[in-house]
């Protein structure tokens, strides 16, 4: 499994490997399986609801897939005619448009909820595995390397986030309190307090790979090689 995510306290779905598609309705204590598709060989890398019955998963080879009934049931839907890159990740921004990064800087945008797609000049020829909603209608992609790139007009034109010499990043996480964290190799965390604009390094004992992140009332925790990892929340300043 790649990626989750949940709507509401109950309902969530988890996407991975053969296609594989999994829903809970009860916050993750039982789990239904919604759809298979392993002779495809198309994994999927990320899903997004914007409502309990909507939702997108994207993955490996132009995949794109779309339901409207909670996941019973999934369409297949196309972003550019004869793309196979891999779609690593999707999300909507505040003005609702739908963004889909993945591998060779890709980046594609669609204003018509999914009807229509349109491939956007990419800052970047490398991986992305992740996009943020920012702002009013910006975006954060990062990825291979440590490649941090900030958009404040949809991903029209893009600046970048500097970082100096930083491995890849893999998982980020918008906390309740606003702050954005990115994590990845070498045990990296990065916390940004100004929406994206800059990060500032969190001490992490361990070198190994972090995948994901959340946010809890005792501070990040990071989820990766060697399993889950709690850090403390840092003291807030004044």
């Amino acid at each position: 499994l790649n990626a989750l995510a949940m709507r509401d306290d109950g309902h969530g779905w988890a996407v991975g490997h053969d296609g594989v598609v999994l829903a809970t309705r009860d916050g993750g204590e039982s789990w239904t399986q919604q759809r298979e598709a392993a002779a495809e060989e198309r994994p999927l890398f990320d899903v997004l609801f914007d409502s309990i019955e909507h939702g997108w998963a994207v993955g490996a080879y132009g995949a794109l897939l779309e339901t409207a009934d909670g996941g019973s049931t999934w369409q297949e839907r196309v972003v550019v005619d004869g793309d196979d890159h891999h779609y690593n990740a999707i999300t909507k921004l505040a003005d609702g448009a739908l963004v889909i990064a993945g591998e060779a800087g890709f980046i594609a945008r669609s204003r018509d909820g999914g009807q229509t797609w349109e491939q956007l000049q990419s800052p970047y020829d490398g991986s992305f595995f992740g996009v943020v909603p920012v702002a009013d209608d910006g975006l954060l992609l990062y990825g291979l390397l440590g490649n941090v790139w900030r958009s404040e007009d949809g991903g029209d034109s893009f600046e970048r986030v500097e970082l100096g010499h930083t491995p890849s990043l893999f998982g980020h996480r918008v906390a309740a309190d606003g702050s954005l964290a990115l994590v990845g190799g070498d045990g990296r965390l990065l916390v940004s307090h100004d929406g994206g604009r800059s990060f500032q390094p969190e001490p992490v004992a361990s070198h190994a790979m972090q995948a994901a992140v959340i946010d809890s009332p005792q501070g990040w925790m990071l989820f990766g090689e060697g399993g889950v990892r709690s850090l403390r929340a840092a003291p807030k300043e004044g």
